[in-house]
C-alpha cells in the first residue's frame, strides 16, 4: 500500500498459454468442476497467502437472470454475490476446489436476493453504495460462447491506465478464450505499485500451476 487516496486505476493483463490452459481444463473435466470454481478457488488462496488470514471475503457478479419468467425481460437485473473463503490449510486443492465450488452453486441459487438486502440482514448499512468498503476484492469470470471462439493472438502482458475509476480496491478479471485464459487486474493507484500486481499475477499463475500437478497435497 502506498501513495494518495484517489481512485485513479491501472489495469494489468497477463495471459496462461494454451498448453496450460489446456491441462487446467483436463483437470476439471476429471474431478467435475468449472473455470468460475477453479479461477475463483485460486485466487482466494493466492489472497490468504499475501493477507496472512484465513478468512478471505470476494464478491462476484451475477446476471440474475436465471428464472424463467425474466429471461427476456428487458432491463438491469446485475447483482453482487458474496463469497466468504475460511481457507484451511489442512484440505488438499481438490477437496478445496470441491468446497468452493459447492459453495459458488450455493450462492448462484440466491442470487435473485439483492446484495443490500443480504448486507441488511447481517446488519452492515453501506454508505453512498459504496461496496468497496465491505468488498474490497472483486472476482469475474467470463467464460461464455463468443469468448471461448476468440483466439487470442498477442499473449505478451501489458500494463496501462483505465479510463474508469477504480470501483473496488482490486478487480480481478478472468476471460476463458479459445486458446488461453486472459487474467486481468484493474486496480487502484493509490493502494497499488504496478510490480506488486505484477507479482501478484505471477504468483496466482504459480498457485494454478501447484494445484492441477499436485491436487492431492
Amino acid at each position: 500500500y502506498y501513495g494518495n487516496e484517489d481512485h485513479g486505476a491501472s489495469v494489468y493483463t497477463c495471459y496462461i498459454g494454451q498448453e496450460l490452459k489446456g491441462r487446467i481444463e483436463s483437470y476439471l473435466r476429471s474431478c467435475r468442476q468449472s473455470h468460475a470454481a477453479f479461477l475463483t478457488a485460486c485466487t482466494q488462496l493466492l489472497l490468504a497467502r499475501l493477507l496472512g488470514s484465513g478468512d478471505i471475503l470476494t464478491g462476484m457478479p451475477v446476471a440474475n437472470r436465471d428464472r424463467a419468467d425474466i429471461k427476456d425481460v428487458v432491463g438491469f437485473f446485475l447483482n453482487t454475490i458474496l463469497l466468504r473463503t475460511e481457507v484451511d490449510r489442512s484440505l488438499s486443492f481438490e477437496r478445496f476446489l470441491v468446497k468452493q465450488g459447492d459453495k459458488l452453486l450455493s450462492a448462484l441459487e440466491h442470487q435473485h436476493f439483492p446484495i443490500e438486502w443480504v448486507l441488511e440482514e447481517i446488519d452492515i448499512a453501506i454508505r453512498s453504495m459504496d461496496l468497496a468498503a465491505i468488498i474490497p476484492v472483486f472476482i469475474n469470470v467470463q467464460d461464455f460462447e463468443h469468448t471461448r471462439q476468440h483466439q487470442v493472438t498477442a499473449l505478451e502482458a501489458s500494463h496501462g491506465s483505465s479510463a474508469q475509476e477504480a470501483k473496488f480496491d482490486l478487480e480481478c478479471y478472468f476471460t476463458v478464450y479459445h486458446n488461453a485464459i486472459g487474467l486481468t487486474a484493474v486496480y487502484r493507484n493509490s493502494l497499488f505499485k504496478p510490480e506488486s500486481i505484477q507479482l501478484w499475477m505471477d504468483g496466482l499463475r504459480g498457485v494454478m500451476e501447484q494445484a492441477i500437478a499436485t491436487p492431492g497435497a
